[in-house]
């Protein structure tokens, strides 16, 4: 495991590929949540909560947790995978992201 990668993240990135490949590039929070919901073994942090509200049929944004450290952004690990998937399109890629994010993560981290 490369240092800084969690044990949970080679699934995100599995499944954020899975549902741009099935839904194509108009994907939005709930498209990654309801995949999240279908496909998620495993989660950690804020990720697990977000997990746990989305059971309980709360989607994004209200999915999401409250930063516990201001200006810390904790979700950009997620992220990278939409800069590396569309390097030449930053907006489709910005878009892809906040739309990652905003699942489990509120100010900074979405």
């Amino acid at each position: 495991m490369p240092d800084g990668f969690g044990p949970d993240d080679p699934e995100y990135l599995v499944l954020d590929l899975h549902a741009l490949r099935a839904r194509g590039l108009c994907l939005s929070s709930l498209d990654l949540a309801l995949e999240r919901l279908e496909h998620l073994t495993l989660a950690f942090t804020a990720e697990r909560v977000a997990l746990e509200n989305l059971r309980q049929g709360l989607m994004p944004p209200l999915s999401r947790v409250q930063e516990l450290l201001p200006g810390v952004d904790q979700s950009s690990d997620k992220e990278e995978l939409w800069g590396m998937a569309f390097p030449s399109l930053p907006d489709q890629s910005v878009k892809l992201a906040i739309a990652d994010a905003t699942i489990s993560h509120s100010g900074n981290g979405a």
